[in-house]
């Protein structure tokens, strides 16, 4: 009896490990941005949403946010994403992302708002030039 409980949990731990977990939309959208994607991070922006360019372009809709992202992602060419902070609100269920985009122009801070698997806002601000 030992012996068939042990076979099956070995069976279960392995049917497990052949099926990875679901990525979290933090992972989608950091793969998103390293990537340069912009049709991606769109599947994440609510409609309205608040994003703010590093060159003070603004938009709240879905369709100019991507184009704005788009564009942006042509003229910097994204080389990595890398996460600093991440958080979460009890009180409303939101999520906080602030990270790093190192480009060929340059590395970027952004700063995003998550309330139920949106983005809601969006900013994305110049940290440093190279040189």
């Amino acid at each position: 009896m030992k012996q068939l409980l042990i076979i099956f949990a070995a069976i279960g731990l392995l049917g497990l490990a052949a099926y990875p977990p679901p990525s979290s939309i933090i992972d989608e959208v950091t793969n998103a941005f390293a990537e340069g994607n912009a049709f991606a991070l769109s599947a994440f922006l609510a409609d309205p949403i608040n994003l703010t360019s590093y060159n003070g372009e603004e938009a709240s809709s879905k369709r100019a946010s991507e184009q704005i992202l788009g564009d942006f992602f042509a003229d910097v060419a994204p080389e990595q994403f890398v996460e600093k902070h991440r958080g979460k609100s009890k009180k409303d269920q939101s999520t906080y992302l602030i990270g790093e985009l190192r480009t060929l122009k340059g590395i970027f801070r952004v700063k995003l708002l998550i309330v139920q698997d949106q983005i809601v806002s969006l900013d994305i601000q110049t940290a440093r030039v190279p040189i």
